[in-house]
This record gives structure tokens, sequence and C-alpha cells, in this order.
């Protein structure tokens, strides 16, 4: 899944967590533009940035009071800022962000095909049928989620529109190659699982450090005087650590389609692993390797034993470009949704903002 979709699921299942009691709202706060904002939309955005507030206390986020009361790093700004306030600030953000892409996408003419709507469609019913009843008694109702929901095909569909092969602005091909070359890593994968396919089974401390060193065996062979490939080291290894986690052993056909492939690590991919100290496990293994030398990696799932190729000879653009496309242009084209939606006439009402408090929130 794309991205910016990715984000946008995430967000939404965050209610799922937990049930409220009946929290009346405006049927409106008024509008950005042209685009009307509902007031259930602002209660969602609210309660997302509630969940997210909590996330950075020391409290879960069923106590309410507590939470309100405290006061969070804003990862964003850096700035230390009351709950209630970062609460505030990041929900008119997300309304300016949805203003700006609704907006945008009709200056420029764009339309979601039936494909797509049929899809968000059938995945709002599967949302509203697991825990409709908790939107509701939160004040969100079935139209919200799916307004939600188009906001983020939509904002797909513009980055597509402004930066794609066909749009406004497109990425060219030397700037796809300069950020290959200067701001990936890749390379070809083999992976060494930690747990069966359907998880029933998971690696206990002793039998990881086992694995751990069959991943640096694996390596051994590539970099050896054997020169595995990794194809063959797959072959040779899947079936040790096959033992270990007490699984059937795969055919050959399973173990080359499943436990190797190509690898492309983007910056954002690399800075999921950045530790509270700036080192980075992953990147400081894989930047020290030269193109051709195999290193071990651990992923939190898997251990992977890279072999660092040349991104551009060994990841074909046409292949890779949606990704890549994201990678380099999605920080932009959301900061422009955000800019452009606090640009539009600003008929918020602040009543109407002010009636859907966090403090009704219950658990």
């Amino acid at each position: 899944m794309k991205r910016l979709m990715a984000l946008l699921l995430a967000l939404v299942f965050i209610l799922t967590l937990a049930g409220c009691a009946n929290t009346p709202v405006p049927e409106t706060v008024g509008s950005l533009g042209s685009v009307e904002i509902p007031g259930s939309l602002y209660r969602l955005v609210q309660y997302n940035n509630y969940s997210g507030a909590a996330s950075l206390t020391p409290y879960d986020q069923s106590q309410l009071v507590q939470v309100l009361k405290a006061t969070v790093t804003d990862p964003v700004s850096g700035e230390e800022v009351p709950v209630l306030q970062y609460i505030e600030d990041h929900s008119l953000e997300q309304l300016y962000y949805y203003a700006g892409v609704l907006s945008w996408f009709d200056e420029l003419g764009l339309s979601l095909d039936q494909e797509t709507l049929n899809t968000i469609n059938t995945t709002v019913d599967q949302i509203w049928n697991y825990n409709g009843s908790h939107y509701e008694k939160n004040g969100i109702d079935r139209d919200t989620l799916a307004l939600y929901m188009e906001q983020g095909y939509k904002a797909q569909a513009l980055l597509e529109g402004v930066y794609g092969p066909e749009g406004i602005t497109p990425v060219t091909q030397e700037e796809y190659l300069d950020y290959m070359e200067n701001q990936c890593y890749a390379g070809e994968v083999l992976y060494l699982p930690i747990s069966s396919m359907d998880g029933s089974v998971t690696a206990d401390q002793e039998t990881m450090e086992e694995i751990a060193q069959w991943a640096e065996t694996a390596a051994g062979a590539i970099n050896g005087p054997e020169a595995f490939t990794v194809d063959q080291a797959a072959l040779e290894y899947i079936p040790v650590v096959m033992e270990l986690l007490g699984q059937e052993l795969p055919s050959e056909e399973d173990i080359l389609s499943g436990y190797t492939g190509q690898g492309l690590f983007l910056p954002e991919d690399l800075a999921y692993y950045e530790e509270e100290d700036g080192t980075n496990p992953v990147l400081d293994v894989i930047k020290n390797l030269e193109v051709g030398q195999a290193g071990v990696i651990f992923t939190g799932t898997a251990y992977q034993v890279f072999l660092r190729q040349d991104p551009v000879e060994s990841c074909p653009l046409e292949q890779w470009q949606d990704r890549l496309l994201e990678g380099m242009k999605v920080t932009a084209i959301q900061d422009q949704f955000v800019e452009r939606g606090k640009s539009l006439e600003n008929h918020l009402d602040q009543e109407a903002l002010d009636q859907i408090s966090p403090g009704t929130i219950q658990f």
C-alpha cells in the first residue's frame, strides 16, 4: 500500500481501540474556501490527535484526565506544549490539509474512478461493521469515514497529477537517478525469519542467537572464496532456520520465491530504524558495505543478509518509479496541502469548534 494511504488507514483504525459515550457534535464547524468541514470530521481528527498525544505521555489513552493535563514534546516542532494545545494545533492543521487536498483536486479537474470508489465503499463498510457503534457514540458517522478515505485517494492522485510523468511539474529521469544514487541503498536480500509464516511460532532468545549466527555464516559464504550467490545461500541456510523453528522444509521454488528478493531502502525506510541515541543499526551496516559485499541486518521481524548493489543498475526505474516518487515528493506535497488550505478564505466557526472538546472523550 502506498504511503499516503497507509498513513490514512492507520489514523482511521486508531478509534477501534476503544468505545466512547455519546458525544454530540455540530453538523458543521464552518468552511475553508468552498470546502465544508463537517463537525464529525473535526471530531475524528481530534480523536486521532488525542491518541497521538497520549502516546507521548506515560499514561494510557484511557486515562483522559491525566493525558489532558500533561505536557508533551511535539515531534514536529520539538517544542514542549500542553496536550490540549497539541490536539488543537494538529487538528486545525489537518483541517487545512483536508481542504487543501479537496480544493486542489477539484481545481485540477481530477476524479476518482469507479473501481477506487468501490474500494472506498467496501473498506468503509468493513470498518463500520467492525466498530461503527463506537464511532457513532463518539459523534462520528459513516459518511465522515468515507470522506476521510476519499481524501487519502485524492491526495495520492494529486501526487501523481503534480509530480508524476504526466503531471504539472514531473520529476525528471535525472532527478530519479540522482535520488537513487545518492540517497538510496539497494541490494539483493536473503530473509532469515525468526517466526513461522503464520506467526504461531516465534524464536526464543537462544534460537534467535543461532539464527543470527547462521545469517553471519551465509554472509560469509557470499563474501568468501565460495562466492555463493544469494540463491545458493538461501537453498543452503533456509532449511537450517526452518529446522530451528520446527517448521516444515519449503520446496526449492518456495525458498527462492519467499525468502529472497530485491531490496531498496529509501531515506524514510532507514529513518524508521533510527534509535533515540541517534544510532541506526540498519544504516550503520549497509552504508559501510562495498558494492558486491554482503552484511547482516536485523529489521525486527527477520535477519537479512544484504548483498549491496548499485541502485541505478539493479533497480529498473520503470519498476520502482511509483515508490521513488513517494519517497521524493510526498513530504513536499503534504506541506503544499496544508499551505493551500491555510490560503483559503477561512470561515471556520470557533464556537462550533469549541463545542467539540477532547474532554468529552470517555472510555
